[in-house]
């Protein structure tokens, strides 16, 4: 009876697995032309192929760098975003779907920079997906700063306009610091679990790190840790990714090399591991890993190499799989960013609007038997920075038993720096102790991450009482900020 428990549950985890498309929609195109033609194209990978479907929205839009598309689990497209407006299956701004990121560096024809966001379905919840996304502000010039100001999160419930998904919170802001440069900034990986999610941004100028944990009920962070290289100034055209098998992080940006980190998904914590040597640091280039977690693909803009990561000297490994041939359609197609395909080819978009994208055949294999071929795909409109955020949506869970704890340990260190009590609470009153230094205010948000109270915090009180408006039974979130982090984070249940 044993053994048949076993070989149903692993039945059922690798048919959830296999059923993870949520990457399956790739939106793309340089809205270049659109006061003419309000027209983009998207890549499908339905069946594991590939095809180039045009779209028209309707509006003046751009794709250019920090957006992102969501799939159900099957793979039927549900929203997209450029990381300001986000729209539906039907091509429809959604009621509440303007103003992502509503700071003066955004609008509708304008465009983010790499990886200013991702899309995550929460953990165990049907209809709710999560954005995280990077907020920039104008200089006082005019210039687009090119340091993030602070990570804000969205939800989306796909049960609200008719089924076609609408805000049900937005721009609720989740960390208040410098984060990164211009390079791709925030990545997620599975937690070891196999369904929570750890979200990961880097500090400005530094080695630290800030991770979250996406659960079913929160999010919980930021959590802030020193590891490894302190990268510089970092340029806009690196990349940060997970291996498939959710064990590695590199991080590469033309100025500071490439750096690889083994991931606990455990506890969300790196460990550094090396340095890999990049020749030439022009300011452009990508990575990927291929699916079996073996091969490292670097692009620094006229080569692209390939390193084995299981390799025992990783750096003599290195060997260039692609020259760039000087094709231009209209501009230059040299090498940019990458991303690993539900089909397991990598694709590689142009560092400038052309209408071209390169491919990783099979980047499984070694050397020169990956297969680059360069601009081998033609697009509709003209392409070019245009490559959205994923995560690897099939990474499996770890053995049961692989990690000492599966994350409570960690947030039990926030909610010990708050108490609520009672709790249950009776006739919508309740107390918030503060068990470490005083925060700056508390914020309260329903099971949809609706913020539905926020009340500031005096210098003098050790404890806050918080009234509740009548018929406000049910179950909601108390978090304590200070100096704009979250500090405290706990769940309340209130009775009649």
């Amino acid at each position: 009876m044993k053994q048949l428990l076993s070989i149903l549950i692993f039945v059922i985890s690798c048919n959830c697995i296999n059923a993870q498309k949520h990457d399956n929609i790739w939106p793309m195109g340089y809205a270049y032309d659109t006061t003419i033609n309000p027209c983009n194209f998207y890549l499908d990978f339905e069946h594991d192929t590939l095809d180039l479907v045009p779209y028209c929205l309707g509006i003046q839009y751009s794709y250019a760098c920090g957006h992102g598309a969501i799939a159900d689990s099957l793979g039927n497209l549900l929203f997209y975003t450029n990381g300001y407006i986000i729209a539906d299956s039907n091509h429809q701004i959604m009621p509440n779907g303007i103003g992502l990121n509503n700071s003066n560096y955004s609008s509708y024809e304008d465009w983010g920079y790499p990886a200013e966001l991702i899309i995550l379905p929460r953990p165990n919840i049907t209809n709710l997906y999560d954005i995280f996304h990077l907020e920039r502000q104008l200089q006082s010039n005019g210039s687009a700063n090119g340091l993030a100001i602070q990570l804000n999160h969205s939800i989306i419930d796909m049960s609200l306009n008719n089924g076609l998904g609408d805000l049900s919170s937005k721009n609720i802001s989740i960390l208040s610091d410098t984060i990164g440069g211009w390079g791709q900034l925030i990545e997620a990986c599975k937690h070891a679990n196999g369904y929570d999610w750890w979200i990961l941004v880097p500090e400005y100028e530094s080695n630290a790190y800030y991770r979250f944990l996406l659960t079913a009920d929160s999010v919980y962070g930021p959590f802030r840790q020193e590891v490894g290289y302190s990268f510089s100034w970092i340029d806009y055209n690196g990349q940060a990714i997970f291996s498939p098998d959710g064990s590695l992080y590199v991080r590469y940006d033309p100025q500071n090399q490439a750096h690889l980190y083994d991931f606990n998904r455990c506890t969300g914590e790196l460990s550094y591991r090396q340095q890999i040597n990049v020749p030439s640091n022009i300011n452009a280039g990508g990575a990927a890993i291929s699916s079996n977690s073996r091969f490292l693909y670097i692009a620094n803009d006229t080569i692209v190499f390939q390193y084995d990561l299981q390799a025992a000297d990783i750096n003599a490994s290195r060997v260039p799989v692609a020259i760039y041939d000087g094709f231009s359609s209209p501009l230059p197609t040299a090498f940019w960013q990458m991303q690993l395909a539900p089909n397991g080819k990598i694709y590689e978009i142009t560092a400038s609007g052309t209408d071209r994208l390169h491919v990783i055949e099979n980047p499984d294999s070694a050397g020169l038997a990956c297969n680059f071929r360069q601009h081998a795909i033609i697009t509709p409109p003209y392409n070019g920075t245009s490559l959205p955020n994923f995560p690897h949506f099939r990474t499996p869970a770890l053995a049961p038993g692989a990690c000492d704890t599966t994350g409570v340990a960690l947030l039990a260190v926030v909610k010990e720096r708050m108490k609520i009590y009672p709790n249950p609470a009776y006739n919508g009153r309740f107390n918030i102790a503060a068990t470490q230094s005083n925060p700056d205010y508390v914020q309260i948000h329903d099971l949809l991450g609706r913020l539905f109270l926020q009340k500031a915090w005096d210098a003098n009180e050790t404890e806050k009482v918080i009234p509740l408006p009548s018929g406000t039974k049910g179950v909601y979130f108390v978090s304590v900020w200070k100096d704009g982090k979250l500090v405290g984070r706990e769940k309340l249940i209130v009775l009649e």
